[in-house]
């Protein structure tokens, strides 16, 4: 329990962004639906101003959330899933998905919450150290 505290306390002090502090705590505590439901607005938004078709944004980020509950793949890949299983996983068909690159926009999630996972944690353990 005291170790749960301090490193609450030294993600306080450490002036996390909410978004920096949604992913963390979606890849550490057990993908709550409070954090996917926060980083859900967020990539929605985000994706809103990129080039990719509105009807399709919903599906991408609820694929890339949902893709990250399952462990990696150890062939080698960063990503769990194949465009073909991401595709059926959202229910578009496997040539648009392809067509409009779907699996772009979802590696760019997933990337951005690893990336803002592994910056927060070592944000933590270096207000620990101090």
């Amino acid at each position: 329990m005291r170790k749960q505290f301090d490193r609450a306390a030294a993600e306080a002090f450490a002036c996390l962004p909410p978004i920096q502090s949604a992913c963390y705590h979606y890849m550490t505590d057990g993908f709550s639906a409070h954090n996917k439901s926060a980083l859900r607005q967020h990539f929605i938004n985000e994706l809103t101003a990129k080039d990719i078709k509105p009807k399709y944004i919903e599906r991408v980020v609820d694929t890339a959330l949902g893709e990250l509950t399952y462990p990696v793949a150890t062939n080698g890949d960063k990503y769990t899933w194949s465009g073909c299983q991401r595709s059926a996983f959202c229910g578009i068909p496997q040539k648009s998905w392809s067509r409009n690159e779907l699996c772009k926009y979802t590696n760019f999630i997933i990337d951005k919450i690893r990336s803002n996972t592994d910056a927060v944690s070592r944000a933590i353990q270096l207000q620990m150290t101090v």
